[in-house]
């Protein structure tokens, strides 16, 4: 990461713990905790999409052609205001170090991220391409309409020195996984692997409970609130 520039040293009066989190192949990552250094920043007022809407376009949309295109290191790619730098600082055995580029944990780095692919897409949003965080989709009504919505996108990218990764887009697809759906022309469905674990759960107690209810926060299901009350 030094190497490519994403950190450096550091000789900050501040500093967050770092730890190793699991990934889902197994394997571990090391991650800044910034909770306390998030307990001390200002919240924007600039909000994530709605989920709802971002469905709801592409119902109306009646597309028949999509992609799905994943930013290459996505906050990585957008340096840090130098005043701000320090204030990312982390401790390793090798000493310490601080963030060039926009780092993973902040409380803003999703919506800061989200604001600037919204400017660099600007007039293609929600007309042929919808942008959530580091995940793009471009919908057409068909093939040769889609080829110059992702022309459209490539210009725009490459003008803002933005990468995608190319092994995690999906290019001119009847059929995409989007923000844990599978959007078709035939309409909008959860993604099954996304439900799979629900369907499977044991009959909760006690903790297990507040776990399981937490894991249907993702999807719209008419009053659960009500449904979920402590009888």
């Amino acid at each position: 990461m030094e190497e490519q520039g994403i950190i450096r040293k550091s000789m900050s009066p501040w500093s967050s713990p770092i730890l190793l989190v699991a990934k889902p192949n197994g394997k571990k990552r090391v991650c800044v905790d910034y909770r306390k250094l998030n307990r001390l920043t200002k919240i924007y007022t600039q909000s994530l999409p709605n989920l709802s809407n971002v469905l709801d376009t592409l119902g109306e949309k009646q597309a028949q052609t999509y992609s799905v295109c994943d930013m290459r290191q996505g906050f990585w790619q957008l340096e840090l205001d130098e005043q701000s730098k320090e204030k990312t600082a982390f401790m390793t055995h090798r000493g310490q170090y601080e963030f060039n580029r926009l780092p993973y944990g902040l409380a803003n780095s999703p919506a800061t991220f989200n604001m600037i692919m919204n400017e660099v897409i600007r007039d293609l949003n929600w007309k042929s391409a919808l942008v959530y965080v580091d995940d793009i989709l471009i919908y057409s009504k068909n093939f040769e309409e889609h080829l110059c919505h992702l022309a459209a996108l490539f210009d725009k990218l490459v003008e803002a020195n933005l990468k995608l990764k190319p092994s995690k887009c999906q290019f001119a697809c009847k059929e995409v996984q989007y923000l844990s759906h599978i959007i078709t022309k035939e309409g909008i469905a959860v993604d099954p692997e996304k439900t799979a674990s629900v369907h499977s759960f044991a009959a909760p107690k006690k903790k297990m409970l507040k776990k399981y209810v937490c894991s249907l926060d993702y999807a719209i299901i008419t009053g659960i609130s009500y449904t979920t009350i402590p009888k």
